[in-house]
C-alpha cells in the first residue's frame, strides 16, 4: 500500500485530491483542516476521536496537531481546506461565542460530521470550476474560505457548530482571538497583558507556547505580512497605509519596504 504524509507547510490552502482504492495516508495536521468527501469514502483514525467512516457529501473538522491515519476502501475524491490555526472567522460566530456556548469544554466523545446541503454542494462545484480554470491565488483561497464559513454558519445551528468545531474551542482560542483582535492597536504586545487576565511572566509564557515565538518577534512578522498583503492585494492609498501603521513619513514607509521586502511600495504594487 502507498503511504504519504499530508498537511506539510508547502501544501496549498485549498486542494483537490484523488486517492485510489487501497491507499493510506497518515501524518499530523499543522493547520485546522476541513475535509470534504466529494465521491467515494474513507476511514479516519485519529487521537481526537474514535475511528469513523466519512462518506460522500459529508465533511469533518480536524484541529491543528491532530495525529491521523486515513485509509481508502474505494476510490475517493476529497477537498481539503487548510485554515490558519489562529483564524477567528467562523461565519457569524466568533471563537469566543462558540466557546461560551458550550456548557463546559471537554474533548469530543465522538466525531461530529456535517452533511452538505445543495447550497454547499453547489459552492464546491463552482470552486472546482474556478480552480480548474487557473484561479488559484492565495487571496482567492482566503475569500472562498470565508464564504464557506459564512454558508456553514447560515446552514447549521449554533449548537451543531459548537460540537463540530469543539476540538479547537478551548481557552487558548479565546487568548488567540484577543491577540488577533487587538495587535494593531499597540507597538508592544505586552501593553495588552493587563487586560488579558495574565501577569507579565505568564502572558509571555502562554504567548510563546501558542505562537512559537516572542510577542515582539510575532508582532514584527505579523505587521510585515499584513502590510505586504495590503500593498499587493488592495488598492488602498499609500498615504492611508502610512497613517494606519504608524509611519512618520512616506520616506520611512519606503525604507521599511526596502528593508523587509527588498522593493519599494510602488514596485510591490506594480506601478
Amino acid at each position: 500500500m502507498t503511504n504519504h504524509k499530508t498537511s506539510t507547510p508547502d501544501k496549498p490552502v485549498i486542494e483537490y485530491l484523488h486517492f485510489a482504492q487501497g491507499m493510506n495516508i497518515s501524518g499530523v495536521s499543522d493547520t485546522h483542516e476541513l475535509i470534504f468527501i466529494l465521491t467515494g469514502q474513507c476511514e479516519i483514525v485519529s487521537d481526537m476521536f474514535p475511528s469513523f467512516r466519512l462518506l460522500t457529501d459529508r465533511f469533518v473538522f480536524l484541529s491543528s496537531g491532530t495525529h491521523f491515519h486515513i485509509s481508502f476502501p474505494e476510490d475517493c475524491r476529497m477537498l481539503i481546506m487548510r485554515l490558519d490555526p489562529f483564524t477567528t472567522f467562523y461565519g457569524f460566530y466568533t471563537i469566543k461565542e462558540l466557546y461560551e456556548a458550550l456548557p463546559e469544554y471537554t474533548l469530543p466523545e465522538k466525531v461530529e460530521l456535517l452533511t452538505m446541503n445543495p447550497l454547499i454542494r453547489q459552492f464546491f462545484d463552482n470552486l472546482h470550476t474556478y480552480i480548474r480554470e487557473g484561479i488559484n491565488h492565495p487571496t482567492f483561497h482566503e475569500i472562498k474560505i470565508k464564504e464557506l464559513l459564512l454558508l456553514v454558519s447560515k446552514c447549521y445551528s449554533k449548537k451543531k457548530l459548537c460540537h463540530f468545531f469543539r476540538p479547537a474551542l478551548h481557552s487558548d482560542s479565546v487568548f488567540i482571538e484577543y491577540i488577533l483582535n487587538n495587535w494593531k492597536k499597540t507597538e508592544n504586545l505586552l501593553h495588552l497583558q493587563q487586560d488579558s487576565g495574565y501577569n507579565e511572566v505568564n502572558f509571555i509564557k502562554k504567548f510563546e507556547d501558542i505562537f512559537g515565538t516572542s510577542p515582539q518577534k510575532w508582532l514584527q512578522a505579523k505587521k510585515a505580512s499584513t502590510i505586504l498583503d495590503e500593498i499587493t492585494c488592495t488598492y488602498k492609498p499609500f498615504e492611508l497605509l502610512i497613517k494606519e501603521y504608524g509611519f512618520d513619513s512616506p520616506e520611512q514607509f519606503r525604507e521599511y519596504c526596502l528593508v523587509n521586502f527588498n522593493q519599494t511600495p510602488e514596485c510591490l504594487r506594480g506601478e
